[in-house]
């Protein structure tokens, strides 16, 4: 006997998770990607995607605990557009329900509906990860230095970790004639090295990208690099903040 219409809606709608965050953060992370991968389980609620040149891919996750109400039916996995999730950014704190078909949101008096990809989310790429050194900076120095750069009309950048973390640029438009050289010491002195070959490595680096990977960042930044090896940022504690959400951003080395 074939199933009603009603029977079978009723069986698409079924909720999977729910909890509330606030959304307001998770967008200002992954306002880069046009596109995104959503998983609950029972750890918690992990996004990923790439943008749009594959050169880039963001990962975020949320532990249970920092979930307000998270309730897990079942293990759900689905695609979401990044343009229709940005309007929860109006909004703090919003309840979600995850269904198979749709996310649904709630604050006050008012719903939304945002419908999901009719397809299999992405499996997460596996990236080959050589890491030399891991420093922390101050985010507020790397944004500035990035204006820097912009500023002398660079597109991309060289980055060198001797005992500094040392930025270099040609600027002039196109025309050259701009050398730039910035130094910063890294925050709090923080050096972490997992294998030294060399006494310093030095990477070439979109500006726009990693920009892009300041995105979800707090007052501390900690920079992973590595030879032949995507450059790897992420948001760490520091004395004045503390972490609500796990944020790493891996981008390909320009060559």
């Amino acid at each position: 006997m074939e199933k009603t219409t009603t029977e079978t809606t009723k069986q698409e709608i079924k909720q999977s998770v729910s909890f509330s965050y606030h959304f307001d953060e998770i967008i200002d992370t992954i306002k880069h990607l046009s596109e995104i991968s959503l998983k609950a389980t029972e750890k918690g609620i992990e996004i990923y995607g790439t943008d749009i040149s594959n050169t880039m891919m963001t990962e975020v996750f949320i532990d249970r605990k920092r979930l307000e109400n998270y309730n897990l039916i079942k293990e759900i996995s689905l695609n979401l557009d990044v343009n229709y999730i940005k309007i929860l950014k109006r909004f703090c704190l919003l309840k979600a329900y995850i269904y198979q078909n749709l996310m649904q949101f709630e604050t006050n008096n008012t719903k939304i509906n945002i419908p999901v990809f009719e397809r299999e989310p992405r499996e997460k790429p596996k990236l080959d990860l050589k890491k030399a050194v891991s420093f922390d900076l101050s985010s507020t120095d790397l944004r500035k230095t990035l204006k820097d750069i912009e500023y002398i009309g660079a597109d991309s950048f060289y980055l060198e970790f001797k005992k500094l973390a040392i930025f270099t640029a040609d600027g002039g438009a196109g025309i050259g004639g701009i050398d730039f050289t910035k130094s910063l010491e890294p925050y709090e002195k923080g050096i972490t090295r997992y294998e030294k070959k060399e006494d310093s490595i030095k990477v070439c680096l979109s500006r726009e990208l990693f920009y892009n990977a300041l995105n979800g960042m707090q007052t501390k930044v900690r920079i992973t690099l590595g030879k032949n090896s995507p450059i790897i940022v992420e948001n760490v504690d520091s004395d004045y903040d503390k972490i609500r959400k796990k944020v790493i951003h891996y981008i390909a080395p320009r060559y």
